[in-house]
């Protein structure tokens, strides 16, 4: 091929159930979908040479232009945007493009990906992506590339944040750790790094994070990692160093935080205003199948007191469907959360993705009905369980969103709350109502919405 001149970064997005490709049309939706951080190709483009010319395509915002002079198209997709992603590919093929994909599909899916790329890369991409490129023009591209979970994270460039379109992103990603150490059953995580957690060397974070407040307009910040603060002497240095920054941050982390009130007050200092936390089911035996026993459902409303003491607030992460919920789940659920005062829950449905342990067991079981992966996401049942049939547990799903993001509910817990940044969280939870009421389920405000007519 000779020198790569243009370069074209795509992050997929995925079909509807009529075949359309799923885009935030409407303000509304391009305010919430603004929320959700893809932080893969912006840190991609960070190793490549400043002489070639690159464009960031969110495909859920924008219209692809498949006939770009770009020589080379690298895509990044999630298990679900497999249709959509694949389509992607194929097309950009069509006219003589030098097409790559990475990502959660690409390295969970190796096979289904590999008929409809000329590259992929399997595991963390910023370790193959140059040498990618490099054989590309030398002409010697090979069909995979593996990264690995055991490379220290101490070379990692600024991303290049100047890629990504204003009106796409009002909050920047960044990262200062990788993988989680623990292994619950039904998360991708741990198949994609292995049973590994990395950290950065503050200094590079530090650095990343004064690169995005320059592209932010509000010093919004979001840490894209599966778990920050496991590692806690670690993530207090951090937060230290980050207090002078000024920053607004969330992130995902587990309940373990609780343990140590330094560490809450330190994210609190350096701007850190809520936490994902993955409580899952209010069933211990639940909680102990799904190898995720460190999480003790009798001490939940305890801990989480404990964290929003601090004036840091707790999004609960839910799964309905495991293996012990009864129909009982639902009305349980709600109450709880109710009474915690827990001002944004996301709720997800049990979907035992084939790469992890969980979907292992579940193949072997026989209890998989639904095998198409665009499926593997909220809106679909793709299990028979135990104790309740698809129907039910979509129904209840829906009718737990319409209850717990009513308008009557939204203000019980705002006004009985006591964690800070208040009118954030009160903006979060009617952008919630609004995608509820459009029969959107609204996941992470993302481009992953599916809608249910």
């Amino acid at each position: 091929m000779g020198t790569i001149q243009r370069l074209l970064l795509v992050h997929s997005s995925h079909y509807d159930d009529q075949g359309k490709v799923v885009r935030a049309d409407r303000l509304i939706d391009k305010l919430s979908v603004a929320n959700v951080v893809h932080s893969a190709l912006p840190y991609l483009a960070a190793y490549v040479r400043s002489d070639v010319e690159m464009e960031l395509v969110e495909d859920c915002f924008e219209d692809v232009n498949f006939d770009d002079p770009a020589q080379v198209v690298a895509i990044s997709a999630q298990v679900m945007q497999v249709r959509r992603a694949l389509d992607l590919a194929d097309e950009f093929r069509k006219r003589g493009k030098v097409v790559l994909m990475g990502g959660y599909l690409a390295s969970m899916h190796p096979d289904l990906v590999s008929p409809h790329v000329d590259a992929l890369c399997v595991g963390d991409g910023d370790q193959v992506f140059p040498q990618m490129l490099k054989d590309i023009e030398n002409g010697c591209l090979k069909k995979i590339y593996k990264g690995t979970s055991e490379v220290p994270l101490d070379n990692i460039p600024t991303p290049r944040y100047d890629l990504i379109k204003k009106d796409h992103t009002v909050i920047y990603p960044i990262h200062a750790t990788r993988g989680c150490p623990f292994k619950c059953d039904y998360c991708s995580i741990i198949q994609f790094h292995g049973y590994t957690y990395r950290h950065r060397p503050i200094e590079h974070v530090i650095r990343d994070i004064n690169a995005a407040k320059k592209h932010s307009l509000f010093n919004l910040i979001f840490f894209t990692d599966d778990n920050l603060m496991e590692d806690f002497e670690y993530a207090k240095e951090l937060f230290r160093q980050m207090i002078p920054l000024r920053v607004v941050w969330g992130t995902q982390t587990t309940i373990n935080i609780h343990k140590d009130r330094e560490l809450l007050e330190l994210a609190y200092k350096a701007g850190c205003r809520w936490v994902a936390l993955g409580m899952e089911s209010l069933s211990q035996t639940n909680l102990n199948q799904v190898n995720k026993g460190f999480n003790r459902a009798d001490k939940f409303a305890e801990q989480i007191a404990q964290i929003q003491d601090v004036g840091i607030a707790v999004h609960a992460l839910i799964m309905f469907g495991l293996e012990q919920d009864t129909p009982a789940v639902f009305d349980d659920t709600l109450k709880y959360l109710e009474e915690l005062n827990i001002t944004i829950a996301e709720f997800f449905i049990n979907t035992p993705y084939p790469a992890t342990p969980a979907g292992r067991k579940a193949l072997s079981n026989g209890i998989i009905i639904d095998s198409d992966l665009s499926h593997y996401r909220e809106g679909y049942v793709v299990f028979k369980h135990p104790h309740m049939d698809a129907e039910m547990i979509m129904q209840n799903f829906w009718r737990v969103l319409r209850e717990f993001y009513s308008i009557k509910n939204i203000l019980k817990r705002w006004l009985k709350s006591t964690y800070k940044n208040k009118i954030y969280h009160l903006t979060n939870s009617f952008y919630y109502w609004l995608k509820i009421k459009r029969n959107i389920i609204p996941v992470y405000f993302g481009p992953g919405n599916q809608k249910i007519e």
